[in-house]
């Protein structure tokens, strides 16, 4: 019997599943060489590094720098060189990674940007910037897609580079932050009709409040019996 042919997903179906947590998250600006404070702890990388010997991507948490393939993986002798970088940008961009499927997960997810997964000493998680020198707008929203959120609005203002290609994965990034600035605008008008009512609510009490003292003031005023 033939084995039935899988419906590929439409990009409107892709970005219909992304969840909208992240689409007002704001960047912060951070001194990763402070907040890693004394004892190295108050935050750590989790990255995904192809070995320059085997090809393989092979997972790391915490370790920064230059390594062998062999000192992290136990069951393989391969001696390949690996290398971590760390944050390189003093930016962290607030990620809830859980709907990711984890750190690691997160961190495989995104390895084709130039971002890394970043989990602080408090639980927080997030991504920061492993490069820089050009605007890397692409690599931050790519990141939040890939792991399963629409990004923050302002980071939707993709630049356009050069020799850059119509790729499947530029199309959902792109349609993924269209759909970001929906959801704000559709926040921003349900805050607007919030605020109307109100006004309307405050109009109709200062008014209720003004008759009820001018039916005081002319009931004191009539001549007693």
């Amino acid at each position: 019997m033939a084995k039935a042919k899988r419906k590929r997903q439409t990009i409107k179906e892709f970005v219909d599943g992304l969840y909208c947590d992240e689409v007002s998250t704001e960047v912060r600006t951070v001194d990763w060489q402070d907040l890693a404070g004394q004892d190295c702890e108050g935050w750590h990388s989790h990255e995904v590094s192809q070995c320059g010997d085997c090809g393989k991507p092979v997972y790391n948490q915490g370790q920064l720098g230059e390594t062998r393939h062999n000192d992290l993986d136990s069951e393989t002798e391969c001696r390949g060189y690996l290398n971590f970088d760390g944050p390189m940008m003093n930016y962290f961009y607030p990620c809830d990674l859980r709907r990711a499927g984890g750190l690691e997960a997160a961190a495989r997810s995104i390895r084709d940007t130039s971002c890394v997964v970043i989990e602080m000493e408090d639980g927080e998680t997030g991504f920061a910037l492993a490069g820089g020198g050009m605007d890397l707008t692409w690599d931050i929203a790519g990141a939040y897609v890939a792991c399963g959120q629409l990004p923050p609005v302002d980071k939707t203002r993709l630049p356009r580079f050069a020799g850059k290609r119509l790729t499947a994965n530029a199309r959902r990034i792109i349609a993924a932050c269209i759909h970001s600035n929906e959801v704000a605008t559709n926040f921003a008008r349900a805050n607007i009709e919030d605020l109307k009512r109100v006004r309307a609510a405050l109009g109709d009490e200062t008014k209720r409040r003004r008759e009820a003292k001018r039916h005081g003031s002319s009931s004191t005023d009539q001549p007693g019996r």
